[in-house]
This record gives structure tokens, sequence and C-alpha cells, in this order.
């Protein structure tokens, strides 16, 4: 990979960061912005919410319109929106105007995502796209790993608002760096509603993307409401939790790169399989927390690892199932996780308000075993394509 190519696969990879912490720096200091503001934590954490939903709905039809403008143009404009919507948070101490302005920063998020994904992979060949999906999204592992400890311990000691301002911050160097090093011509499929409607038409494709909804969603239940969480089963203070907060995120940009590698060399399915599997067992252990916090920070490690480790290896394999619609499946992939952090974070809310925060790692198992038997049968319906394109051969 040149130099040049390298800068510009990197500078995507920051925007990652800045829109993964966009989106994940609110668990971080729900409890600190909910009582600021006057709501209880299970409307704070709607912010989460109504942030996934907004992306999920927006992704294919900014993918779709912005098209036909420069791939460039369009990644600095969506940083810019980040940065924008980060900013307007920062200032803001009504509900209703934070509720607004995380849909507008998740239109930012939205229209860049699944657009940098689409573009790192079209930059290379077929056999480094395992690796480079993994460099791009270890922006979002990096989010979790330093991004969140560091956004949660700023906002724990000086305030929320400092946090999302230096989201804010983060956004418009993210701008720059792509106005810098990315090239102009940048050349990924064609996207439009008739792309979109193959995908939906393509039954296998939808029950893989339905994988990413369940999964995403089991971790969303208990990961929005994170801090509230190790209060409950530990007495750790805010240097505890942001500690805590790292060991996961240091898993996940491991497991990040280590799910891209073995993509690459084990093939996508193989690699999911022992993902969604020690998943779900280690989301299971964590109320082992209470008993003792060195298994329970290696089980926040583990979850970390195999949850983030999921995402390169499930656009390696979207792009392998239908590459001609590689755009469209990758902007719809993103949708799905954002659906699925939907999906947990509602879950998660309402379980919280009614039955309490230490049962939240039940709700994450259940949807992870969900995803698991989806995945079953995803594997079981691509072996019968893959046997009947030999057949026709």
């Amino acid at each position: 990979m040149s130099r040049s190519l390298t800068f510009a696969i990197y500078a995507m990879a920051f925007g990652n960061f800045a829109a993964g912490m966009s989106v994940l720096v609110i668990a971080g200091v729900l409890p600190e912005l909910a009582t600021d503001i006057n709501v209880s934590v299970g409307q704070a954490g709607q912010l989460i919410s109504v942030y996934s939903f907004s992306y999920a709905i927006s992704a294919p039809i900014l993918m779709s319109i912005t098209t036909r403008y420069q791939r460039r143009i369009m990644l600095m404009l969506a940083m810019l929106m980040i940065f924008v919507g980060n900013g307007v948070a920062a200032l803001s101490s009504d509900y209703t105007i934070l509720f607004i302005v995380r849909i507008v920063t998740a239109l930012g998020a939205a229209g860049y995502v699944p657009l940098a994904a689409a573009s790192a992979i079209s930059l290379v060949p077929e056999d480094q796209r395992g690796r480079v999906s993994a460099v791009v999204f270890t922006g979002f592992t990096l989010a979790s790993a330093l991004g969140l400890p560091i956004g949660t311990y700023i906002g724990l000691n000086f305030g929320w608002r400092w946090s999302l301002g230096s989201v804010s911050i983060m956004a418009a160097i993210a701008s720059f760096l792509m106005w810098r090093f990315l090239p102009h011509d940048i050349d990924t499929p064609a996207v439009n509603l008739a792309v979109f409607r193959k995908v939906f038409a393509n039954t296998l494709l939808i029950v893989v993307l339905s994988v990413t909804v369940l999964q995403f969603a089991g971790q969303m239940a208990i990961f929005a409401y994170i801090s509230p969480w190790l209060q409950a089963f530990t007495s750790l203070d805010a240097g505890g939790i942001t500690l805590m907060l790292l060991v996961s995120g240091i898993g996940g940009v491991l497991g990040n790169y280590a799910g891209g590698s073995m993509a690459d060399r084990f093939g996508p399915r193989r690699t999911q399989l022992i993902q969604l599997i020690i998943l779900a067992v280690s989301l299971g252990l964590l109320p082992l927390m209470g008993v003792s916090l060195w298994i329970g920070g290696a089980l926040i490690f583990i979850w970390g690892f195999v949850g983030q480790g999921f995402i390169a290896p499930q656009l390696v394999r979207l792009v392998g199932i239908a590459p001609a619609l590689s755009s469209a499946s990758l902007s719809l992939n993103s949708s799905f996780i954002n659906i699925g952090l939907t999906l947990g974070g509602v879950a998660g809310g309402v379980f919280l308000e009614q039955v309490g925060v230490e049962s939240l790692s039940w709700l994450g198992v259940i949807g992870t075993v969900l995803s698991l038997f989806v995945f079953a049968l995803s594997w079981v319906m691509e072996n019968s394509n893959d046997k009947a394109k030999v057949s026709v051969t």
C-alpha cells in the first residue's frame, strides 16, 4: 500500500473515531447528564436510541442521494455535521434541543460511516479488504478503547458538556484530514433506490444483516447503561469506571484487528461463529463482576474483543455474497447496526426502569443467542447458494 493511500485510510479511520465518540460518549456520562437536565437515566438513555434510530433510517437514503457527488466532499461535509451537532449539544440545557441535535449529529454519522467503509474497500485489492476494513473501523473501536474512557473521565470530573465539546473538535480535525489526504477520484459502486431494492430482494443478504441487528441489540442493552450497571455491581469511582471502559475498548481494538485478519485467513463465517459463541458466554457471566473485579475485567475485555471484532468479518462476508451490491449492503449494515443499538437501548431502558439494572446482562445474552441462531440459518442458506452456483456452472 502506498504512503498516500495509507494516509487516506487512516484519515477515514479518524473520522470513524469522531463518529464513534459521537454515539458512545453519552453512555459514559449518562447519570450526570440526566441529573443536570432533570430527567431520568432511562430518558437520558433515549438520546442514544434516537441517534441510532435516526442513523438507521437515514444511512441508505443519504447513500443513494449523494452517490453522484464526489466522495471526498461528502465525507468532509458529514464530519462537519458531527462538528456542529456536538457543539450545539454541549451548549444546551434543554432535553428537547438535545434530542433534536442528536438527530442532526446522527445524519452526519449516517452519511459518513458506510461511505468511508465503501471508499476504503474500493481503494485496495480483494485480498486486503478484511485488513483495510479493520483499520477503518479501528476508529470506532478506538472510540471505545480511548475516547470513551477519556470522555467519561472528562465528563465525570469537569462536566458532560466538555465531553461533547471534545467530540466536536475531533470532528473538525477529521474533516481537515480528509481534505488534506483523500484522493479526488474515489470510485465506489453506484447506489440508488433500485440497488437497495435488489438488496432487500436478496433473502440471504437480509438474513445476514439480521445477525447484525441482534448481535448489536444484545450488546447495547447493557452498554448504553454501562455506567449505572457498573455502579450497581461494584463500588467503583469515576476512575474505576473509566478503567473498565478502557479495558473494554482495548479488547475491542485488538479484536477488530484479529477479526479482520482471521476473516482474510480462515473466512468470515468461521470467525463469526467463534465470536458469537464467546460473546454469549461472556455476557452471561458478567454478573461475576460483583464477586471479583479481576474476573469482571477479564470478561469485559473478552466482550470488547469479540463484540467489536465482529464488524470486519461481516463487511467481508457482505461484499463476498454480492460484490455489485456492496455499497448498498455496507450502508444497510451500518443502518442495521444502529437498528440493533436502538432496540437494545430502548429494551435496556425499559428493563432498567421495570426490572432493575442488575438484570441487563441477561437481556444481552438473549439478543446474542438469537443472533447465533439466525447466523446458523444464514450459513445453511449460503452453502445452498454456493452449491446452486456450482451446479449451474
